[in-house]
């Protein structure tokens, strides 16, 4: 059966804003003919005026919702020099990843990267963003140097199963199975930080290959 006559949101609270609109209206016309006592006609017009006030709040929340709608930008794409959407050719793994790590800074409180909070979802938040995020970190690492390799590690089996899910999702399998392996040896053996380590510096243009192939076929998810 086919759901094109099914009503959208708005639609049905610009009913909603109109009822009430229309019972306010008829409220003030009904105080001013019929009602003659004075105390009446002040609760009479106060409820009439209630329901516009209501009547108005669903209308400006339609309008704020079109708004919204018609002016959402591109995270990578939307240019504020040119106030348009550049390319998506354009796109490369140094301007990508700078725009990941403006983006991970909303994370930061001072200079530490609460890592738990970047796979939150928010009401601001890109879930397309997540296993951006997670090459950016992994990525991160290579430069870090032994020492950030056994931080992160350390997390735990509740990051890397984090991990794993979002490079699985961005189609990344392999590379999912790896991280995975990686922080179930290193819980017993922790002398497997330096081979994380290795492997991290040995991903490096696979990482930088896979940001952008990621990024320009789910280009129309990164909308804010």
């Amino acid at each position: 059966m086919s759901n094109n006559n099914k009503i959208s949101p708005e639609a049905k609270m610009v009913r909603i804003a109109s009822v009430l609109i229309a019972l306010a209206i008829i409220a003030i016309c009904f105080g001013i003919a019929r009602v003659e006592d004075t105390a009446t006609k002040i609760i009479v017009f106060a409820a009439a005026a209630g329901l516009l006030f209501i009547g108005a709040i669903f209308v400006i929340v339609v309008v704020y919702a079109k708004y919204a709608q018609t002016h959402k930008r591109n995270y990578f794409l939307y240019d504020k020099k040119k106030k348009g959407d550049r390319p998506s050719s354009e796109l490369n793994f140094e301007f990508i990843r700078g725009k990941v790590v403006d983006y991970m800074a909303m994370f930061k409180r001072g200079k530490k990267l609460y890592v738990g909070e970047i796979f939150m979802d928010t009401p601001w938040s890109i879930k397309a963003m997540k296993p951006l995020m997670c090459y950016e970190l992994l990525y991160e690492l290579s430069a870090d140097g032994l020492d950030a390799c056994r931080t992160f590690l350390g997390y735990g089996m509740e990051c890397s199963r984090m991990f794993s899910e979002q490079l699985m999702q961005s189609g990344d399998a392999s590379m999912a199975a790896d991280i995975a392996n990686f922080f179930s040896d290193y819980a017993r053996d922790k002398g497997v930080a330096k081979e994380f380590l290795q492997y991290v510096s040995s991903k490096k243009e696979h990482i930088e290959k896979r940001v952008v192939e990621y990024t320009k076929n789910n280009i129309d998810k990164f909308v804010l």
